[in-house]
């Protein structure tokens, strides 16, 4: 009886030991399908050796690029900010930017990759089996033979190989189609949504958004005559960029009336004194242009302008 007991016990023990290895397995698994992939695989770079798995990229980017984005608006800090910061590295992968200037380079990634999500939103892309690229059945020991470049149907988008440089082979939204870009756009804007899209006028909202240093409320609360924007900039942005540059400009001619103060004796205080100065723009420089880029987002004209003024200020 005893021995009977026993079994029953050890069969019962171990029932039990695999439904929860059942049930754990599952919850694991749902949670690994919750989880983005950017999150599982950080590092996975972007897909660019066919003109499909660019798509792929492009859509898997806007998805991710949403989710974040919405984490920093709820909780807005540094390390949400830097987050969605981190996806600018990889949306420049998306585009031939070999005939931009290196300076703008980031900048006009980002701005091409937020116009060319509003247009996508708007156009009848089709669907991933009609566009040039291996399969999902396909090994990759099998050779797929593919075109040099692929257009969108109905458009002028096109996707091209770099034929040359150290990106050479993958596939890549052309210089052509970077440059023509706003004017898509602007062609674009007034057209219906043809899917669903998290975040309505991205571009526009780029226009908006701010660092997590300028509260998003303070911006919400703002006039609608101040988000008029002047130069591929909001009015108020402009506004706000002149009161660092004040401050700045008054702050070098503050240090450099202290640094003149006395005559050259050949001492360490005089030598101190006349590289104040330098010293005080090389510093103001960098803060400006971390103050533009990342807390005010200084966009269109006036961010090539910070960009080349402070690469030229700092040696760069």
């Amino acid at each position: 009886m005893n021995t009977r007991r026993a079994l029953i016990s050890i069969q019962t023990l171990l029932v039990t030991v695999v439904v929860l290895v059942l049930m754990v397995s599952t919850i694991q698994a749902q949670t690994d399908e919750r989880v983005p992939k950017s999150v599982r695989h950080p590092l996975e770079p972007v897909d660019t050796s066919s003109p499909r798995a660019t798509m792929a990229s492009f859509f898997a980017l806007t998805d991710e690029t949403a989710r974040r984005y919405f984490e920093f608006r709820d909780s807005p800090s540094p390390s949400t900010q830097n987050a969605l910061m981190q996806l600018t590295e990889k949306v420049e992968r998306l585009f031939d930017l070999s005939q931009e200037p290196p300076a703008t380079r980031r900048k006009v990634a980002d701005d091409t990759f937020f116009l060319l999500w509003d247009i996508m939103a708007r156009l009848d892309v089709p669907d991933s089996a009609e566009i040039p690229g291996a399969s999902a059945a396909q090994t990759s020991d099998e050779a797929v033979e593919l075109p040099a470049s692929w257009r969108i149907p109905h458009t002028e988008i096109v996707i091209a190989r770099v034929e040359e440089g150290p990106l050479a082979g993958e596939f890549r939204f052309s210089p052509d189609t970077i440059r023509q870009m706003p004017r898509f756009y602007e062609t674009t804007r007034e057209l219906p949504y043809l899917r669903p899209m998290p975040i309505e006028n991205v571009y526009r909202l780029t226009q908006l958004v701010t660092g997590w240093m300028i509260p998003l409320a303070w911006v919400e609360a703002l006039p609608d005559w101040t988000n008029a924007p002047v130069l591929g900039q909001v009015l108020w942005k402009w506004c706000i960029l002149l009161l660092p540059l004040v401050l700045a400009v008054a702050a070098v001619i503050t240090v450099f009336r202290w640094g003149r103060r006395t005559s050259w004796d050949g001492s360490f205080s005089s030598y101190r004194r006349y590289l104040s100065t330098p010293l005080a723009i090389v510093v103001l420089t960098g803060f400006l242009w971390w103050f533009a880029t990342y807390q005010i987002n200084v966009t269109g004209f006036a961010a090539e302008v910070f960009n080349y003024i402070f690469r030229i200020a700092r040696g760069f």
